[in-house]
């Protein structure tokens, strides 16, 4: 049996979206740094796919769609599901509402990005990538939990950083893209 070279991507993508489900386990249970290295892993095999796909040639309609579908789990529902877990269970809808911004603000940006794609290399993005706003988020979570041993301890910079980041993702300020 022989396996096209274009699955291969799709390997890093499947691990991408595995640590976005992980992280929302470790978060259930818990594991608060662990939850939010998992979006960290997630992002590696992020970038990794992509990188893969233009190496073997095989970028596809199909994979820039899987990939933001991986991406929406990762960076967009596993933060939310952190952030409600640690800073916004114990308030009630306004905590359920403030941890859906960065899910609600990265599915749109992805969408924009999506229909927006021509070819599939941009020299810059649109807002602020989901990735980015994730690895935001989850490096103030860890740094809270190894410094303070209290990922909760300052709630209010918390709310500024994820308003921030959120807004940042569907806003029309121009990032530059790696290289």
């Amino acid at each position: 049996m022989k396996v096209s070279r274009s699955i291969v991507p799709s390997f890093f993508t499947v691990g991408n979206m595995f640590c976005g489900f992980y992280s929302v386990i470790a978060a259930f249970n818990g594991k608060i740094a662990m939850a939010a290295w998992m979006i960290f892993a997630g992002a590696f095999l992020d970038a990794m796919d992509g990188k893969v796909a233009r190496f073997t040639n095989s970028s596809s309609q199909f994979g820039v769609e899987y990939d933001s579908l991986a991406d929406v789990i990762t960076f967009g529902f596993a933060p939310s599901v952190l952030i409600y877990m640690i800073f916004m269970a114990n308030l009630d809808l306004v905590g359920i509402l403030f941890s859906f911004l960065p899910l609600l603000f990265g599915s749109i940006r992805l969408a924009r990005f999506n229909t927006q794609l021509k070819g599939f290399d941009k020299s810059h993005f649109s807002g602020l990538p989901i990735p980015i706003a994730a690895l935001t988020i989850s490096s103030f979570i860890i740094f809270m939990q190894y410094l303070y041993q209290q990922p909760d301890k300052f709630p209010k910079i918390t709310f500024i950083i994820i308003l921030i980041v959120s807004v940042l993702m569907v806003s029309t300020i121009r990032f530059e893209t790696m290289p």
